[in-house]
């Protein structure tokens, strides 16, 4: 929030997050992005969302995935990865296994999948 010049508290739209929010990837734009999001919901029950990083570590994109290419895994120690398979739609041109922290899980009451 910022004060602007007649003592007004704006929104400001600046930032990383402001700008994830407007356009998350290069092929969707925001209202598309969350659409996806939302069918993927409600026809899976799972929406995944794999985090896309710049050389500093920061978020750049979100890309949804498909579900059918993408696998929960459990650790013996409880840690939890993603292995997912090639997806050109995403972007990903070979299988990768990921850890929990670049992926973004939304999921409904999963009462047979062990996360």
């Amino acid at each position: 929030m910022q004060t602007d010049a007649q003592g007004i508290r704006r929104e400001t739209r600046r930032g990383d997050i402001a700008r994830l929010c407007r356009r998350p990837n290069a092929q969707q734009n925001r209202i598309q992005f969350f659409e996806l999001w939302l069918n993927a919901k409600l026809r899976h029950g799972n929406t995944v969302v794999l985090k896309i990083r710049n050389s500093r570590g920061q978020i750049k994109e979100l890309r949804i995935l498909d579900w059918s290419r993408v696998e929960p895994l459990v650790a013996d120690d409880g840690e939890v990865f993603y292995r997912i398979t090639p997806d050109r739609n995403c972007g990903i041109t070979e299988a990768v296994t990921v850890p929990a922290r670049e992926v973004i899980h939304d999921r409904f009451n999963c009462f047979f999948i062990r996360l």
